[in-house]
């Protein structure tokens, strides 16, 4: 039991951030981070700080040779020594509605946060256990799901617009009409599942939007979870429970899929 034997409060939307395995550790983010042995579900180190409300799943990451942990909560985003749980630096950077769900996305040094609501995004760097920042911006808003990062571009959804955008912050294009949705990419393909629950396939193109095909696939709830690419088949599911899996490994280029 988290709540007792930790001493916290779950946020107004749960515990939900996803469990990461990282070695041994199963690691989760509960505004404090906890670490548990795999195999006996020991508990193997937490940190001191509760940094607020915490619905993002960690990012590890490796830098000068040490193991760190990248937890975006709802006061800001925090880095943590991936062996001990000890805390190397902490940015402020907490919205008004302390919701922030992506998981952080880490290149090289410099690791890439963004939140709904209208608060924005912004590029980090850690130097010598030192979080700066590079830039912010309000080009994009990721309210539920997070950015994908595909050769040097990030495409995801900036509140209701899907959009790519440099490792600068600055805008290649936008495509509206696809409401609040999630995406994966996988071989030069964006596959969305969008608001109205329809999986569409565009290429993963930095110039211009380029769309292969749409199929509407779910109805009914809100489709926020990210579609899942297993041996050519993608799996969506909708706020409901319904599930769909879309079969791609007789299409060429994601044009004819089959349901």
């Amino acid at each position: 039991d988290l709540r007792e034997d930790l001493g916290l409060a779950p946020p107004t939307w749960g515990f939900s951030a996803s469990p990461l395995i990282v070695g041994d550790l199963v690691i989760m983010n509960l505004g404090k981070m906890v670490a548990f042995d795999r195999e006996t579900g020991e508990q193997a180190w937490v940190t001191k700080e509760n940094r607020g409300h915490a619905y993002s799943t960690p990012a590890p990451f490796e830098l000068d040779g040490r193991t760190y942990l990248a937890s975006l909560c709802g006061d800001g985003l925090v880095i943590i020594d991936g062996t001990d749980g000890s805390e190397i630096d902490f940015y402020s950077w907490g919205n008004r509605l302390k919701i922030s769900p992506m998981t952080p996305i880490v290149i090289g040094d410099r690791i890439f946060v963004s939140a709904g609501y209208n608060h924005g995004c912004t590029m980090l760097r850690l130097t010598d256990g030192n979080l700066q920042e590079v830039w912010a911006s309000n080009t994009m808003r990721n309210k539920m799901s997070g950015c994908i990062l595909w050769e040097d571009h990030l495409y995801g959804f900036d509140e209701s617009i899907l959009k790519c955008i440099d490792l600068d912050g600055n805008e290649k294009w936008r495509q509206r009409g696809l409401g609040t949705g999630a995406l994966s990419i996988a071989g030069g393909r964006i596959v969305i599942l969008d608001g109205k629950g329809r999986v569409i396939v565009a290429k993963a193109n930095p110039t211009e939007y380029v769309e292969l095909s749409r199929q509407e696939v779910l109805s009914g709830g809100t489709f926020w979870s990210t579609p899942v690419l297993s041996h050519g088949r993608v799996y969506c599911r909708s706020s409901l429970g319904q599930m769909a899996c879309l079969d791609f490994t007789k299409s060429d280029a994601g044009s004819d899929s089959q349901h």
